[in-house]
């Protein structure tokens, strides 16, 4: 969580947040090659299929700001995908609790705090740190805290489409708040994005639901 936190903001402060965002959500891509690596799960015909439809998204987002600092951003984005996706593969381990693990991911970012004295735009006004606490405890804190109990239940894949949920709201209240524009690769970049991880996992539930049925009717 450290690592994937650390990656997403600075690719926020480089590119876009719709780029930032919507290029951390490659870590599907991520999922499904870390799954094959440590638990040996072959990917289903869906998945691979996903796989390049997600790739075709995902660069998209490389074709509208060719410079140098965008294009880091974006790099630094889907290495954020990358931290994102051994969170949801690695908490499937038998050996790991979740909740111990968010707490010392978070717990980590206390190397970090010595690099506050180095900003420039440091203040002490009343308004700014409230904000900071607010987001420190509730948008990160409880938000990783709700994380490591929801995907005890349920699979990574799954867990990752639900949180896709992120990516579509960030660059709209990105818009409304703060006035960045949505490139029109962002969107379609995006739109490739979510609807290849949603289309798979409703794939992938209807067949295991039919396989679930032939069970079924071969035991009666």
């Amino acid at each position: 969580m450290f690592l994937t936190t650390v990656l997403f903001i600075s690719a926020n402060k480089l590119t876009s947040a719709a780029n930032a965002i919507m290029l951390q959500y490659t870590s599907i891509l991520f999922i499904i090659l870390l799954n094959q690596l440590f638990y040996r799960l072959k990917p289903h015909p869906i998945e691979r299929r996903t796989f390049f439809i997600v790739l075709v998204g995902m660069l998209l987002f490389f074709f509208q700001d060719i410079q140098l600092d965008a294009q880091i951003g974006n790099l630094l984005a889907m290495g954020s995908g990358l931290s994102f996706a051994f969170v949801f593969v690695l908490n499937k381990h038998p050996l790991v609790e979740p909740l111990e693990s968010t707490y010392l991911g978070q717990l980590m970012s206390i190397v970090l705090l010595p690099m506050l004295w180095l900003d420039t735009t440091l203040t002490f006004e009343a308004v700014p740190w409230i904000l900071l606490i607010f987001m420190g405890i509730v948008q990160l804190g409880l938000g990783y805290v709700f994380f490591a109990k929801g995907i005890q239940l349920i699979s990574a894949l799954s867990a990752n489409l639900i949180t896709t949920i992120e990516p579509i709201l960030n660059p709209i209240w990105v818009f409304f708040i703060l006035g960045e524009r949505i490139h029109i690769n962002s969107i379609l970049g995006g739109a490739i994005i979510i609807g290849a991880i949603g289309w798979m996992n409703i794939s992938i539930t209807s067949v295991n639901k039919q396989t679930i049925l032939l069970e079924k009717e071969g035991h009666a």
